[in-house]
């Protein structure tokens, strides 16, 4: 019989090639396939066939991409440079312009009134002088008092104090201080008129020195008195060694607080007679102390106050200006190189 075959699963082919002719089992469905055995060896190859006929030219293929670009060639020499043209000439220089003219000077400023003189400083104290080399210089003073002195009371001494300068060069007084500026050998006499006032007993009346406040032994002199009013005028002398600045004192002393130093003005009636001081003192250089020294120097007087400044003078008033200079001309410009 004719007609298509129909293959069912499972199907196996075995060989290649082209086939013409089928065998065809009619019987049942071959069973399943078995396992496969073991390959036979490979037989040896057949010899090459011949090489068939060349077929006809294809279409002509697209054209392919761009190649790369060559390197580019070098570079070729520098040609030489041209030789520098010549500096042109400089142009001639400008002249100068003229100078301006010099302005007016200002007037001069009034003077400012003068300022008043200071007050003029008080003068220094005179230093002490000096002694003159081993001569006895002339230092001497007498002093006195005009007023009746009291005893300041019983059994107390008091000093006697001075109003009066006689004569003095080179020694003072300072209440009752007698002073001496300059170191020497010095003698000092004094005469009081002593009196009592009340009190009828019989009283000593002691008169001594002190030097700077100390008591001077062996200067004390005593004086009785035995009846009031009556006065009594005793002296005294005695001779010391002194340094500058030292000073000495004259005391009295008493039991009795009615003993004073007293004083008489002057009279006119039942006759004249001058005043008679309560004390006089009588005191002078008598001999040195070798190798004394120059006297020392007096203080500085104080300084005067300033004198008020003066006020200022008016300025002067400002110059006018000069005129400026013309500018010069310019000079000529160069050739060029």
């Amino acid at each position: 019989a004719t007609g298509s075959l129909q293959f069912a699963a499972p199907t196996r082919t075995v060989g290649s090639g082209t086939y013409t002719s089928w065998t065809v089992n009619l019987d049942g469905a071959s069973g399943g396939d078995g396992s496969s055995g073991t390959s036979g060896t490979s037989g040896s190859s057949g010899t090459t066939g011949t090489s068939g006929t060349s077929g006809s030219s294809g279409t002509t293929g697209t054209s392919g991409t761009t190649g790369t670009s060559g390197t580019s060639g070098i570079n070729g020499t520098s040609g030489t440079s041209g030789t520098t043209g010549t500096s042109g000439t400089s142009g001639s220089a400008g002249t100068t312009g003229t100078s301006g003219t010099t302005g007016t000077s200002g007037t001069t400023g009034t003077s400012g009134t003068s300022g008043s003189s200071g007050t003029a400083g008080s003068s220094g104290r005179n230093g002490i002088d000096g002694t003159s080399g081993a001569s006895i210089a002339n230092w001497y003073g007498s002093f006195s008092d005009s007023t009746t002195q009291v005893i300041t009371g019983a059994d107390t001494p008091t000093a006697i104090t001075y109003n009066t300068v006689e004569i003095s060069n080179g020694i003072a007084i300072s209440g009752s201080q007698i002073q001496y500026q300059h170191t020497g050998i010095y003698e000092i006499g004094y005469s009081l008129q002593i009196e009592r006032t009340s009190g009828g007993s019989d009283v000593d009346v002691d008169i001594f020195l002190r030097l700077n406040g100390t008591n001077i032994i062996r200067t004390d002199s005593i004086l009785a008195i035995n009846s009031n009013n009556a006065k009594s005028l005793p002296f005294v002398s005695n001779i010391l060694q002194l340094n500058a600045s030292d000073y000495l004192e004259i005391l009295f002393a008493s039991t009795s607080s009615h003993v004073q130093v007293t004083a008489v003005p002057a009279q006119t009636t039942p006759y004249a007679h001058p005043a008679a001081p309560s004390i006089i003192v009588v005191t002078k250089q008598v001999g040195i102390a070798v190798g004394t020294t120059s006297g020392t120097s007096g203080t500085s007087g104080t300084s005067g106050t300033g004198g008020t400044s003066g006020t200022s003078g008016t300025s002067g008033t400002t110059g006018t200006s000069g005129t400026s200079g013309v500018n010069g001309t310019s000079g000529t410009t160069g050739t060029s190189g």
